[in-house]
């Protein structure tokens, strides 16, 4: 599993709670970048043969209460999420 910085950063535009899709593993095919089942935490997962399979479990500090954003690519791919408690973080892989 890999590992993830988690910073505090500005608030974003607001939407459909949901998640973001971009090759967070370098695999060449799209992953997902969703909330949780409590909220609490972001999970990214991968798709192989016909497996979803976690990639990584990144645990916040408070419920996920925005749509999940993806930014950039590998090795830069970030996520951005906003919390119910008003903080919004980005989430970029430790190199």
């Amino acid at each position: 599993s890999a590992a993830w910085h988690v910073l505090p950063t500005e608030r974003y535009a607001h939407g459909i709670l949901g998640g973001a899709v971009a090759d967070a593993n370098g695999g060449g095919r799209p992953d997902l970048a969703l909330p949780s089942a409590d909220r609490r935490g972001l999970r990214i997962v991968s798709l192989e043969s016909a497996w979803i399979v976690l990639l990584s479990h990144i645990p916040l500090p408070a419920a996920i209460d925005e749509p999940v954003a993806a930014a950039g690519s590998r090795p830069d791919l970030q996520f951005f999420v906003g919390l119910d408690n008003g903080q919004v973080f980005r989430i970029a892989q430790v190199r």
